[in-house]
């Protein structure tokens, strides 16, 4: 069946129900230790099982939206525990990492915490957004649709997720993302070029927000500039600003 407000919706309000309960079990589990090193192999162990279920969860999800979308059949969800390429027990660890660097620099116990948890925030979403990226990927191939468009789905959508929403990407690459992502996808159809119009019309003031300049020629900023692609060696392709990098897995810690 194609696509429509009530699907869309219903599946956008089922990920968005699965991030929020992965997201608020490992920020419990992290603030219920002293943050020594005898808590990373406890929160370890209790977040990464639900982490890993979470993903599958929305793999699953979005592949029974897409293959009711697209009229092929469901490939099933795509095997997540492996997306980011080290393992999860690694990955987890890292906001640990984060407050005790920042402590040793000087911070403040609440300040280090507080860094802690935005890492940790970003890492958990950012595991659910590969796990429905990635699945989508799978199945626009299996369908042979060619190009896809970038569609927003959160209540506040940044102007980098504006912006992008009026490009049209190739299915043989992974939609980017950045913190936070939400967004989803929608192979391009007729019709389209209209609501990329308008997502454009709403760029310009997001982007005015964000830069405090915009210009509907697109002359400044020039837009082009601004919206950078880079290849995060864990995450893939990552939206961003120019100047900002990103490094390869031995390096991010």
């Amino acid at each position: 069946m194609p696509s429509s407000p009530r699907l869309d919706a219903a599946y956008v309000a089922q990920v968005k129900a699965v991030r929020a309960r992965v997201e608020a079990y490992a920020l419990a589990r992290f603030a219920a230790g002293e943050h020594r090193d005898a808590d990373v192999a406890r929160f370890v162990a209790q977040v990464v099982p639900v982490v890993l279920a979470g993903r599958k969860q929305v793999s699953s999800l979005t592949d029974a939206y897409l293959a009711r979308v697209l009229g092929i059949r469901s490939l099933g969800p795509i095997d997540t525990d492996a997306l980011r390429g080290v393992p999860a027990v690694e990955v987890y660890a890292r906001p640990y990492k984060t407050v005790w660097t920042k402590l040793s620099g000087g911070l403040t116990y609440e300040a280090a915490i507080s860094a802690g948890v935005a890492r940790l925030t970003d890492i958990t979403l950012a595991d659910l957004q590969l796990a429905k990226t990635h699945t989508t990927r799978a199945l626009y191939q299996s369908a042979g649709v060619e190009r896809y468009v970038r569609t927003l789905t959160g209540a506040v959508n940044c102007a980098l997720c504006y912006l992008a929403s009026t490009q049209t990407y190739s299915t043989a690459d992974l939609l980017p993302i950045h913190p936070g992502c939400d967004c989803g996808t929608a192979p391009v159809a007729a019709g389209m070029r209209a609501q990329m119009d308008r997502n454009l019309s709403q760029t310009h003031e997001a982007v005015e927000n964000r830069l405090g300049v915009s210009d509907s020629g697109g002359r400044l900023p020039d837009y082009r500039k601004v919206l950078i692609v880079h290849e995060h060696g864990e995450l893939g392709p990552v939206l961003s600003v120019r100047d900002q990098h990103f490094t390869g897995p031995g390096a991010i810690d």
